[in-house]
């Protein structure tokens, strides 16, 4: 890992040498708990997102057998054996819905991969929250959408329509209710 190594390579019909330091291409799930993945969590109106790892892929099977909804959209679990494009890039995953008003009509049909906030691409969780949070301080935004990835979409030039919509205004106290009522600390973890 990072140690130089000679190549001869051939282009364009002239021999030459190279020397490159090669080092594992970074998986985009974290493998291991508490060594290249934490429980971190985002709470978005009940919405409750978290990073993609194989911790998170294990769990869901072992639910799976319990009784949990089964996902079975194979697009979406291919991506945890995918790899990073840059050391940002993440698989930010919506984990469950946890009841409000706020997010009536919405369950756990949404599981999936996030794939856009207000029409912009998700790259990471800490992206989000910023994005959130820019989003409910400002005044230009009446809603927040969020797009869930479950398949792998044929590209279209038309906007895509959000799967979940939340009204802007009434997020700060339907998050102080959900957190109230479910005791979580805060809405985001540290």
């Amino acid at each position: 890992k990072g140690e130089t190594t000679t190549f001869n390579i051939l282009r364009e019909g002239s021999a030459s040498e190279i020397r490159v330091a090669l080092a594992p291409i970074p998986p985009l799930a974290p493998r291991f708990h508490a060594y290249d993945c934490w429980p971190d969590y985002l709470l978005v109106g009940g919405i409750v997102f978290t990073k993609g790892c194989v911790p998170f892929y294990s769990e869901y099977l072992a639910a799976r057998r319990t009784g949990y909804r089964f996902i079975s959209d194979s697009d979406v679990w291919e991506s945890f054996d995918a790899y990073k494009e840059d050391a940002e890039h993440e698989l930010v995953c919506l984990l469950t819905i946890l009841k409000h008003d706020i997010n009536l009509g919405y369950g756990t049909e949404m599981t999936g991969i996030l794939e856009s906030f207000n029409d912009k691409p998700v790259r990471n969780l800490q992206e989000l929250a910023a994005m959130v949070g820019n989003a409910t301080r400002g005044q230009s935004e009446e809603f927040l959408r969020f797009r869930i990835r479950r398949q792998k979409a044929a590209p279209s030039s038309k906007a895509q329509r959000p799967d979940i919509v939340l009204l802007r205004s009434k997020l700060e106290a339907a998050n102080k209710d959900i957190c109230e009522l479910n005791n979580i600390p805060a809405v985001a973890s540290k």
